[in-house]
């Protein structure tokens, strides 16, 4: 890539002195060896590997049909417009691919693919700083934002493997970050080409439709959406109730879970408390950012169907496949009454199906504070002790929430990667043995005291775990 880089450098200032430059209005260019057409708008200088070996430009840029095609292939270019203003150029590159085409992909698994070639780009000085999915008629791109710190270069990169090709379109602008128009001169590059071969069929996914789900143990009732299935545990976990998955977005889920932080408090935490001070008022941005082990900044509150949620985007890496792969993941918490339900959607909020999640969450209807159980009335014996330690056993309960929030996340983030995983075996690490125990959920190594599994979340049992 960074040959590419150098050699698309080179043609450039080569075009930026020429004396002669001739603008060919808006046209398109068939580009035989992509199997696809596109159209460049007016206003830029462009050169394919099929330029006629008379056209002015390359007298303009002193250089022989021979020379740039050699150039090109070098670097893998295949069509290069240099903008009138001599700030910005258009970059189609292309390479053989081992896969097929994006389109057999859903959006959440090239979300977790990007993430993985992130370190690669930078290994290259390009600083990815946001990408989504975009949607063409044909074809799936991943769409890349980046700065090229070598060369100064803010750019655009629209992505997509179609018919075992890598093609990328790419907008380098040369002057400050990019503008709203370039972003919309690229933009129109990508709708306007037009592949040769349709795009293979992919599946549908099955339709479903909405259903209620309750909560047997706080009582919580909510509507899952058209197109989302419930999946079933291969174990047991706490802290995690139900997940569902979508239809149409292979690896898409949906996490809900309920603890009831109260029951799990000491006794001689609760001193100061009744349950129904244990609410979202008690804790703050700053609270919530701990306990999802981010900043203040990151946390926003939203509302839906009258009640407020603290709202964190979180990003987590995990290496279980081999390779790193970040993963957006949306958590909503709400605590009420001594319970914290937990709702967490695994993408961000630009997430095509993001709107569905908000359906549920505007669905969600929470059981009579009176009728729960170990309510107020049930805890008032405590309501007259000394309130001095309140702020000391608010720590307590971020302590707890802490673990309850890292078991939803950890439990999410690897659950694919459970499949693959195998237990440690014990018996070849004695020292291991004598320090640690084993999570007899998923086999991770733990330290002795640890009353939690930090991947998994489930409750240790130390003395079925000790040797």
């Amino acid at each position: 890539m960074k040959k590419f880089l150098t050699s698309a450098i080179i043609v450039l200032m080569a075009v930026l002195f020429s004396s002669n430059p001739v603008f060919a209005a808006s046209d398109t260019y068939d580009l035989d060896d992509l199997e696809l057409q596109v159209r460049i708008p007016s206003g830029y200088i462009v050169i394919t590997r099929n330029i006629s070996a008379n056209a002015p430009i390359l007298r303009d840029l002193g250089m022989t049909k021979a020379e740039v095609v050699r150039q090109f292939e070098a670097s893998n270019i295949y069509l290069n417009a240099v903008s009138e203003t001599h700030n910005e150029e258009i970059v189609v590159i292309m390479t053989e691919n081992a896969l097929s085409n994006f389109s057999q992909f859903s959006d959440t698994t090239l979300l977790a693919l990007v993430s993985a070639i992130e370190d690669q780009y930078a290994d290259f000085g390009l600083i990815v700083s946001k990408y989504d999915i975009y949607q063409h008629p044909q074809a799936k791109f991943i769409r890349l934002y980046f700065y090229d710190t070598a060369n100064t270069v803010h750019g655009l990169q629209y992505y997509t493997v179609y018919n075992g090709k890598s093609i990328n379109f790419t907008m380098r602008s040369y002057e400050g970050s990019l503008s709203s128009r370039q972003e919309a001169n690229i933009k129109t590059v990508v709708d306007s080409v037009q592949f040769d071969k349709a795009p293979p069929a992919s599946a549908p996914g099955n339709d479903t439709a909405s259903f209620l789900h309750t909560d047997p143990d706080s009582g919580v009732t909510f509507t899952v959406p058209d197109n989302w299935t419930q999946e079933e545990f291969s174990k047991d976990r706490e802290f995690i109730d139900v997940k569902f998955v979508s239809t149409k977005d292979d690896g898409c889920s949906i996490i809900y879970g309920s603890t009831d932080i109260w029951e799990q408090m000491p006794a001689a935490d609760k001193i100061g408390y009744t349950r129904g001070e244990l609410n979202n008022a008690a804790f703050t941005k700053s609270d919530v950012a701990e306990m999802f082990n981010t900043t203040a900044d990151k946390i926003s509150v939203v509302t839906y169907n009258g009640k407020q949620y603290y709202k964190g985007e979180l990003k987590y890496t995990s290496d279980a496949y081999g390779i790193n792969v970040s993963v957006t993941m949306t958590q909503l918490v709400y605590i009420d009454n001594g319970w914290m339900y937990t709702f967490q959607f695994s993408g961000s909020d630009t997430h095509k199906l993001y709107p569905d999640f908000e359906k549920l969450l505007s669905s969600v209807q929470y059981p009579i504070t009176s009728n729960m159980p170990n309510s107020d009335s049930a805890d008032n014996s405590s309501s007259n002790a000394d309130n001095t330690g309140k702020s000391d056993n608010v720590s307590v309960v971020i302590t707890v929430i802490i673990l309850l929030v890292i078991a939803v996340i950890a439990g999410v983030t690897l659950l694919s990667a459970k499949k693959i995983s195998k237990p440690k075996n014990r018996s070849n690490n004695t020292a291991v043995q004598e320090t640690t125990i084993l999570c007899k959920n998923c086999g991770q190594s733990l330290p002795q005291d640890s009353k939690f599994c930090h991947v998994c979340g489930t409750k240790t049992n130390m003395e079925d775990n000790q040797q």
